[in-house]
């Protein structure tokens, strides 16, 4: 039994670590994305221990670029048509964003 589920003897799990990031126990309001929670640090995003994602600190380095010129070019920015703006991966093994549209408003 996982948590309250059954699990039939013999089926074959897998751990999702996306799903980690959203559990309510450890992120109050899980679907917001808040970088200024006290634990976000404790997020999964790119796997924990022997799984870690060899390419974690390239990725990392990327996007602080991509957000540090885009803060630094723009005075406002927000997603184009809200929610709409922004499509997700359909991959049930990796879970983000595939396309983020943006108004930008110069600095």
């Amino acid at each position: 039994v996982v948590g309250g589920t059954p699990i039939p003897e013999g089926s074959i799990l897998m751990l999702r670590y996306g799903a980690a990031n959203r559990d309510p126990k450890m992120f109050p309001d899980a679907e917001t994305f808040d970088p200024t929670r006290a634990n976000a640090s404790r997020h999964l995003s790119f796997g924990h221990g022997p799984h870690l994602c060899i390419g974690n600190l390239i990725a990392r380095a990327e996007l602080r670029s991509v957000v540090g010129s885009l803060l630094g070019s723009t005075k406002h920015f927000s997603l184009r048509g809200g929610e709409a703006g922004v499509s997700w991966l359909t991959n049930f093994i990796v879970y983000g964003p595939n396309r983020i549209e943006l108004d930008l408003v110069p600095a």
